[in-house]
């Protein structure tokens, strides 16, 4: 599980390193997270990559080893934090 990319990294190493990230998931995520996950990159990139972080940090701890769709949700919530329901009330 290496670090990210320098940014002056070249194209192939980037390439690379993006191949063996994409590898990774494969491995540790099954399906139905897998599908989650993709949809959370095509809403929002950037908290895609975020959620990615907190993923290899909990496998690098030994926290998670096999994370499911549960497991993804979980974490995902987490970093969102909780979030105030809204009511309408009509009168």
């Amino acid at each position: 599980m290496d670090a990210p990319p320098a940014k002056g990294a070249s194209g192939e190493e980037r390439l690379q390193a993006e191949a063996a990230k994409k590898l990774l998931f494969m491995r540790i995520m099954d399906q139905g997270a897998r599908r989650r996950m993709n949809n959370i990159r095509v809403a929002n990139q950037g908290f895609a990559d975020q959620v990615e972080g907190a993923i290899l940090r909990l496998i690098q701890s030994g926290r998670v080893r096999i994370v499911d769709e549960g497991t993804l949700i979980s974490i995902i919530n987490q970093m969102r934090g909780e979030k105030r329901e809204t009511r309408i009330t009509r009168k």
